[in-house]
């Protein structure tokens, strides 16, 4: 399983639209491997999510996301976790036991649940939430 994640300050980056880097991680048997960081800062929606598609990620976890880059990065095949925020590790975690949709992880003032949109596995979380 190949994971995106937003990073800025080693947290969450607050907007996926203007992130400077995104953390690459394979996961697989619950051990990181090969984890990279991509450089993001001269990228417009459309490259950012070529970006994503070239590299195989099958799942991102962002902060605030536009509804034309989600809808981008939807097309591809590439599952959604939004409007999260917190330290890298701890979301990581969280994700590997399905438990994203805690409060915790939901971006400060933001008066919605974040939502996941996606084609990829659940994750064992059964939110589906939308925001508009």
């Amino acid at each position: 399983m190949k994971l995106a994640i937003t990073v800025w300050n080693k947290r969450i980056a607050p907007v996926f639209d203007s992130a400077g880097s995104v953390l690459l991680l394979e996961l697989g048997d619950d051990e990181r491997q090969n984890p990279g960081v991509v450089d993001l800062r001269q990228s417009n929606l459309r490259q950012r999510v070529e970006t994503l598609k070239s590299q195989a990620v099958q799942e991102l976890i962002c902060g605030a996301i536009s509804r034309e880059a989600e809808r981008l990065v939807l097309e591809q095949g590439i599952s959604v976790h939004s409007f999260l925020a917190g330290d890298i590790e701890t979301v990581v975690q969280a994700w590997k036991q399905g438990e994203l949709e805690r409060t915790e992880f939901s971006m400060p003032g933001c008066a919605c649940r974040h939502r996941r949109h996606g084609h990829g596995q659940n994750r064992g979380t059964g939110y589906h939430g939308n925001h508009n």
